[in-house]
């Protein structure tokens, strides 16, 4: 690559690296805080059916082994008295459904709460790893051009700095890289800081991009595979009559014919 490019784009990355992670910052501002909302409504209502089948079906089993215990002796009081003995029994079992019906809500609320909170969390902290990455490309930023540097820095040689009839200081290199019209003013940061990035992204980027297409296509290509003959066939013995040879042979291709002249 040309030393020049080389040197600019250099020169440039850092600049377009801060201005690629401030543009994802922007479009985290963008994203609006989190609200409650009922997410486990559609549990709940779930659950208490559920909740409410397994009382349901608790009650119906107890009243049909009442049934079941009296047999043919129904009569209502009857049915009633055995009821009352296995509900009496079955308190245990129907206990747990009951308490879960009634703490449902409860625990529905401490879900949503869960929920928000950390989604919030989340939220209040989502500049904190790209804050960082600001930091660290702002820190790797080069120096800004300053007249003292020419010369004495090696971004900075004579000819690549001009002055215009006012004694501005302008980028000769940068100027004619992208062959602006207009010279590129080292003093005007923002302009200077946009060209560079167009630099980077116009000529080095570019010229990165079709040296590596040139150098691949210098790769030679693999020598294709050596194609494998067929294996020979193999005859079993025990298919020739006796005497004859297999017709791979010139015995063998002999006694076809005699054959075949035979029929």
């Amino acid at each position: 690559m040309d030393k020049i490019i080389e040197l600019i784009g250099n020169e440039a990355g850092p600049h377009v690296t801060l201005r690629d992670v401030r543009a994802r910052r922007k479009e985290l501002e963008k994203i609006p805080p989190p609200v409650k909302v009922n997410k486990f409504d559609g549990w709940a209502k779930e659950k208490e059916k559920e909740l409410h089948a397994r009382m349901k079906t608790i009650a119906t089993t107890q009243v049909q082994a009442a049934q079941h215990d009296i047999g043919d002796l129904f009569n209502p009081d009857l049915l009633l008295e055995y009821t009352q003995k296995n509900f009496e029994k079955a308190q245990t079992q129907a206990m747990w459904p009951f308490i879960q019906l009634q703490y449902l809500s409860m625990v529905t609320e401490a879900l949503e709460a869960t929920a928000y909170a950390k989604e919030r969390e989340v939220y209040d902290n989502r500049f904190r790893e790209i804050d960082r990455e600001i930091l660290r490309a702002e820190q790797v930023l080069p120096k800004a051009f300053d007249s003292s540097l020419i010369n004495r820095d090696k971004r900075y040689p004579v000819e690549r700095c001009g002055q215009d009839k006012d004694g501005r200081w302008f980028d000769r290199w940068l100027t004619d890289g992208l062959k602006s019209k207009q010279p590129i003013f080292f003093d005007d940061k923002e302009k200077y800081i946009d060209a560079l990035c167009q630099y980077y992204k116009e000529v080095y980027w570019a010229t990165a991009e079709r040296e590596r297409a040139e150098e691949q296509a210098k790769v030679p290509l693999p020598p294709p595979p050596e194609e494998t003959p067929p294996p020979e066939p193999v005859y079993r013995k025990e298919v020739f009559e006796f005497g004859e040879s297999p017709p791979s042979t010139l015995r063998g291709r002999i006694q076809q014919k005699i054959r075949g002249g035979a029929r």
